[in-house]
């Protein structure tokens, strides 16, 4: 939010209560699952979050298989440059604010706070090259 006496942005006031934050790959922590479970109240433990693999799933359904592979793209080949120059754009731009803004707030927990924004910062940095 824009404080129009600073001309700063100031970190984000949830209108919704506390919120719990988390990049996919923290889920298979043993630190995500206590900090999820404290965040909520709970008194038992969480147990571990399976990691399900839906790719191929429905590989038997012959139509479904080609509409799929038919329209897989690599975003990486040059005809691809400007949708990817944008999504990056985006990418980077959000990954400033979680980081100096976002997080910034006192409604926000996120569990493993260096390592999240480890993740995060990698969104600077087009996987491309």
């Amino acid at each position: 939010l824009l404080s129009q006496s600073t001309a700063q942005i100031n970190p984000v006031k949830s209108s919704v209560g506390p919120v719990f934050i988390y990049e996919l790959s923290q889920l298979s922590s043993d630190a995500f699952r206590r900090d999820l479970r404290y965040f909520l109240g709970l008194k038992k433990d969480i147990p571990p979050i399976p990691q399900v693999d839906t790719s191929g799933r429905f590989d038997h359904v012959s139509d479904v298989k080609h509409k799929t592979t038919q329209q897989k793209i690599n975003i990486c080949d040059d005809e691809h440059g400007a949708i990817r120059s944008a999504l990056m754009k985006k990418a980077r731009s959000s990954s400033v604010w979680i980081r100096d803004y976002f997080l910034e707030s006192e409604d926000v927990f996120v569990s493993d706070r260096q390592y999240f924004e480890n993740m995060i910062k990698s969104w600077m940095e087009d996987p491309c090259g």
